[in-house]
């Protein structure tokens, strides 16, 4: 996020708030300035305006891991047998 406000000559916490405010889905963000100085810079974010190429980049960076079970499964999974099931499946 510092590269990325560094590009656009904000701080990370105007990025952050440039994101969610560039997300339609979004319909409040709540500021946690706790001294004018901090409120200020939250609100510079409104001239922070990120590029596609820089929102792609956050929705990837911030994306959700893959849960359990499937991680595990996917670790401990025998090739094998995984190729005998979907030969089963797909022949029946």
């Amino acid at each position: 996020m510092r590269l990325i406000g560094q590009r656009h000559n904000g701080s990370v916490a105007q990025v952050a708030l440039a994101w969610l405010h560039a997300k339609s889905h979004v319909t409040s963000i709540l500021l946690g300035a706790s001294r004018v100085s901090q409120l200020n810079d939250n609100l510079g974010c409104l001239k922070v305006q990120l590029t596609d190429s820089d929102l792609k980049e956050l929705d990837e960076f911030t994306s959700p891991g893959v849960q359990y079970p499937n991680w595990f499964q996917s670790r401990t999974l025998d090739q094998a047998v995984a190729d005998a099931l979907k030969h089963q499946l797909f022949s029946l």
